[in-house]
């Protein structure tokens, strides 16, 4: 599905090899003069129900490739997670634990940074902006903390703090990933919206709310609610709108900002 989206839009595809994966990336760069914004895609179908996993964790909706689409930006690029989209590498390169418990590793976000680094050497652009979906979300946020050269994360339904959402689910914990809200603080000082669906029942707005309760200062960072979305539905159509919610303005340590927006409705 990814890859006819991808050929019907315009997208080139490449597959970016890193140390341990190879990684499949669509992009449309045009003005490189405009920092690369990158989008990270969900988990994919780790599970094929709450205790077994699946054997291939390829999306079948690919979320944010279909936000990247809608995205008018002219210097943009889709990341697959490792093991997506890979026949090969699941045969050879991966595990199971690469798409279930240790699916936010070291390794996992090592190969993913290194593929970041790599489309934008490819591309050309000083800077980046990191947009995540899901599990996505969580991934840029533990990229962000390795680089200094992001300009913005935006997230999108963001598994940001994991083991608030396993505690949630009742589900096995996520055991040898590293956790986004561990790496908040390092990172506060990027300008961050992190965008939560009315309806989402998967990553309900709690999620973001434990990552933001971690953190000193907040003055960087928003939580948008967004009505009638759930956790994979309704994203796309709203896109464009969300877009233009400009990123907080980094205000001095003893101002507070509005953290929670409900208005969208009236947009």
């Amino acid at each position: 599905m990814a890859e006819d989206l991808a050929k019907r839009n315009g997208l080139q595809k490449d597959v970016v090899q890193t140390q341990n994966f190879a990684i499949t990336a669509y992009h449309s760069f045009k003005d490189n003069k405009q920092p690369l914004r990158i989008y990270i895609e969900g988990d994919g179908l780790a599970y094929r129900s709450r205790s077994k996993p699946s054997k291939d964790p390829t999306p079948r909706d690919p979320v944010v490739l279909k936000l990247m689409i809608v995205d008018n930006y002219t210097n943009k690029a889709y990341l697959a997670r490792p093991c997506h989209y890979s026949q090969q590498d699941l045969l050879s390169a991966c595990s199971v634990k690469n798409w279930t418990t240790e699916r936010f590793s070291p390794v996992i976000i090592r190969s993913m940074n290194e593929a970041v680094s790599k489309l934008k050497e490819q591309n050309g652009a000083r800077d980046i902006e990191l947009i995540g979906f899901s599990g996505g979300g969580a991934v840029a946020v533990l990229i962000a903390a390795l680089r200094d050269d992001v300009k913005s994360i935006r997230t999108v339904a963001g598994n940001l703090d994991h083991a608030a959402f396993t505690k949630h689910h009742d589900v096995t914990p996520l055991d040898g990933s590293l956790n986004p809200v561990d790496v908040a603080s390092r990172i506060a000082h990027i300008p961050q919206i992190h965008f939560s669906g009315q309806n989402d029942t998967v990553v309900p707005l709690s999620i973001a709310e434990s990552y933001l309760h971690n953190l000193h200062n907040k003055n960087c960072i928003k939580i948008q609610t967004v009505p009638h979305v759930t956790h994979g539905r309704g994203w796309s159509e709203v896109w464009n709108v969300l877009l233009d919610i400009p990123f907080a303005l980094c205000i001095g340590p003893h101002e507070k900002p509005s953290i929670v927006d409900n208005n969208l409705a009236n947009r």
